[in-house]
């Protein structure tokens, strides 16, 4: 039973990749932040208000069994961008963490 959780929740994840590729302009996306679902649902909100398309991988995986999702578990969860907003990604996510480690 576990085994078919585990295949479902990557054919899911596969699926969703496919999908948000097709929306990238079949670029492949880049991974900009890792962390609780809790912050990277704070930095998706930031680069949503900073016009940027964003999307998460692992949300649910990583937020009920982390160490599956991630070696450790720390940062199970990620967000992806377009690799064209990477640089304007990268400075949201900057003021982020400065802002959380003030």
């Amino acid at each position: 039973m576990q085994k078919n959780a585990e295949l479902s929740s990557t054919n899911c994840s596969v699926a969703i990749s496919k999908v948000i590729k097709i929306n990238f302009m079949n670029k492949e996306p880049v991974k900009i932040f890792r962390g609780t679902y809790l912050q990277c649902e704070m930095v998706r909100s930031l680069l949503e208000n900073a016009g940027i398309e964003s999307y998460l991988k692992d949300e649910l995986l990583g937020t009920i069994a982390p160490w599956w999702a991630e070696p450790g578990g720390a940062g199970a969860v990620k967000l992806f961008v377009n690799p064209e907003d990477q640089e304007n990604a990268t400075l949201v996510v900057r003021e982020y963490e400065n802002n959380i480690n003030s």
